[in-house]
């Protein structure tokens, strides 16, 4: 990966105050942390970050130029962001050691036509980004998922890949990374259509199934009657006495 130069300055005043004069200015307020050494406070360029993560994105490789200083090898540790307008109001780098893999947080890249989405398939990219471990200069921009070959219901795993050499990614080997998918339309029915299971007229019953019915009924009847008759018979035994 290639480095991109920042300037930066080591800024004196801290606290909001301060933070707030330098936007103004066109300034961010950041600072940059060393592996076992205290943060130092600097102020880089606005213009200059939004071009840098814009044209090389956050896992850029810079080189910081500070006033009076080494140049210094750093990446972007963090990227705070204004709420409402999305603008970069902090930003943390951290020193790298060109030596030392690192892991970070790499987006996926969707290349080529899918035949399965001319046939009316729908691709899906379950997962946009992927965590790899590499060499700082190892760091790809983005990692290209070649989808030309997949048609309806074919996936891309994360064990698919194709990866440069040093990188590797920390997810899952079968997570899905793209895949084609088809989405089955409801159908609506039309008023006054019968659906394909409903009954379409009055049960048939047959000969036997209705002989079955008339002695169940004869039946229920003649065990009412036995009750009714049991019943008088216990009254007038209840008279008697």
């Amino acid at each position: 990966m290639e480095q991109v130069e920042l300037k930066a300055k080591v800024r004196d005043s801290k606290g909001k105050n301060a933070a707030r004069r330098q936007r103004v200015n066109a300034e961010i307020p950041a600072v940059l942390y060393g592996k076992k050494e205290e943060g130092v406070s600097l102020s880089l360029v606005s213009k200059e970050v939004g071009k840098v993560i814009a044209t090389k994105g956050r896992n850029a490789m810079l080189t910081l130029k500070i006033d009076g200083k080494a140049d210094v090898a750093v990446m972007f540790k963090e990227l705070q962001k204004h709420p409402v307008t999305g603008e970069i109001i902090h930003v943390d780098l951290y020193k790298i050691n060109m030596k030392e893999a690192i892991i970070v947080l790499v987006k996926t890249k969707i290349s080529g036509e899918a035949p399965g989405v001319k046939l009316g398939g729908i691709l899906e990219q379950p997962l946009r980004q992927l965590r790899i471990k590499a060499l700082p200069d190892r760091i790809p921009e983005a990692i290209v998922v070649e989808v030309s070959g997949l048609n309806i219901n074919d996936s891309i795993h994360v064990e698919d890949l194709k990866l440069g050499e040093g990188v590797q990614v920390l997810d899952n080997p079968r997570d899905v990374v793209a895949t084609i998918s088809v989405v089955k339309e409801e159908v609506e029915p039309v008023p006054g259509e019968v659906a394909p299971d409903a009954p379409t007229g009055p049960e048939v019953i047959g000969e036997k199934e209705r002989e079955e019915r008339r002695l169940a009924v004869e039946k229920e009847k003649e065990g009412k009657g036995k009750e009714k008759a049991e019943a008088k018979d216990e009254a007038k035994k209840d008279a008697k006495k």
